[in-house]
Formats: C-alpha cells, sequence, structure tokens
C-alpha cells in the first residue's frame, strides 16, 4: 500500500507544477477542436463537393466565357481602389477651387481694373489697384 500512496504523491506533484497544467490546457483545447472537428465535418465536407462540382462545370466552359469571367471579376476587383481615387481626385478638385475662388476675390479687390470717375478732371479713368482706401493713388483726384 505504501508504494500506492507514493506513486500518487509523486503523481500530484507533477500536476501541481505549471508545466503540467500548461500541458492540460492543450491536450483539453485539442480535445475540443477535434469535437468540433467532427460536428463540422459533415458541412465542410459538402462544401466541398460544391466547389468540386462546381470548377467541374466551369472548366466545361467554352473559352469565350472563361475570358468574360475573367474580366468581370477583374472589374469587381478594380472598382473599389477606382472609386477611392476617385473620391480623392473629386476631394482635390473641391480644394483646388477653394483655393482659386479665394485667389480669385483677392485678385479682384486687388489687380482688377477699375473705372473710377474723377470729379475735378469730369473723367473716367482706368485704375490697376483699387481697395477701400485707395483714393489717394488715384492720379486724377
Amino acid at each position: 500500500m505504501e508504494e500506492n500512496t507514493a506513486l500518487s504523491n509523486e503523481a500530484e506533484q507533477r500536476y501541481a507544477t505549471m508545466a503540467s497544467k500548461v500541458g492540460t490546457v492543450k491536450n483539453n483545447i485539442f480535445a475540443l477542436a477535434k469535437d468540433i472537428g467532427d460536428i463540422l465535418s459533415p458541412y465542410v465536407i459538402k462544401a466541398a463537393d460544391l466547389f468540386n462540382s462546381l470548377i467541374d462545370r466551369m472548366s466545361g466552359m467554352s473559352k469565350h466565357t472563361k475570358i468574360a469571367m475573367v474580366v468581370i471579376a477583374a472589374l469587381a476587383a478594380a472598382i473599389g481602389p477606382l472609386l477611392v481615387a476617385g473620391g480623392f481626385f473629386i476631394g482635390f478638385l473641391g480644394s483646388t477651387a477653394t483655393g482659386l475662388g479665394k485667389l480669385k476675390s483677392w485678385w479682384v479687390i486687388k489687380m482688377a481694373k477699375v473705372r473710377v470717375y474723377c470729379f475735378n478732371r469730369s473723367r473716367w479713368v482706368n485704375h490697376w489697384y483699387f481697395s477701400v482706401n485707395s483714393c489717394r493713388y488715384f492720379h486724377c483726384l
């Protein structure tokens, strides 16, 4: 009887170590994975059979049909990046238009050719610079 208790004591000490605990967890995970695999295996087999029949049907198609399928797949794959690039381009155009609008307003205020009526000479004068305080710059005053 002493041998049996010594053996069980040794087993307790071995199972108490961290390595044995990690090993036990690993074994439990593998057992769970096997159980899940047993549940999923009929569905995986059905899906594999479906794909095999689909591939057999596709290999029997004409060359032109295969080319059309490749072209459609390529277009479907390319449409996402093209939409993203188009969005960036439209955003760039919007930012450029905003910047040009600000530049245009500055250009109209500062550099537009403005006809000014000079009261002291009674005539119209063309002037290249106009702002709120530009009356002193007009040569006709």
